[in-house]
């Protein structure tokens, strides 16, 4: 995943409740599998393996979330297990037809799971977080980013 993505990726978890936290481990998976695509078509393996090890993390980090208090994480793991042994496939196979099976399932969650966070209004998981204010500043021949966060204090709540 490209560093921009990542940085982007960042800024939305230090804002995020537990519902859209979900939704951008959803977005994390499909950057890696686009990602994953390129991949394959630059015949870059290694790279590929990277975007597949790092989409199998999200999906186990999904998995290791679950509470089974609730019968939806049923579920959910039987879906995140699917989807991890696709990932699994990819890297062997070089084919992104299971790249696409991936997708299909993730971006239904996620379609799902962002109509759940637009009825969540609970609190951020995170701490403290930085409100960022970001803006540019033109000078002759310039262009300046400058970003105040204010608080030095963050963390994730337990």
């Amino acid at each position: 995943m490209k560093k921009e993505k990542k940085q982007e990726f960042t800024s939305r978890v230090a804002s995020a409740n537990r519902t859209e936290l979900i939704v951008i481990m959803y977005d994390m998976i499909l950057e890696n599998t686009k990602e994953a695509r390129a991949a394959i078509e630059e015949e870059d393996w290694g790279a590929l393996r990277e975007e597949i090890k790092d989409a199998r993390g999200v999906v186990n980090e999904l998995m290791k979330s679950l509470d089974f208090h609730y019968s939806l994480s049923s579920v959910l793991m039987d879906l995140y297990i699917s989807v991890d042994k696709r990932l699994t496939l990819v890297p062997g196979n070089r084919d992104s037809k299971d790249l696409d099976d991936v997708d299909e399932v993730i971006k239904k969650l996620r379609s799902d799971f962002n109509e759940i966070a637009k009825e969540d209004h609970s609190e951020s998981v995170m701490e403290n977080s930085e409100a960022i204010y970001s803006g540019l500043t033109y000078g002759k021949n310039s262009l300046n980013e400058s970003v105040d966060s204010g608080n030095k204090k963050r963390g994730f709540t337990v």
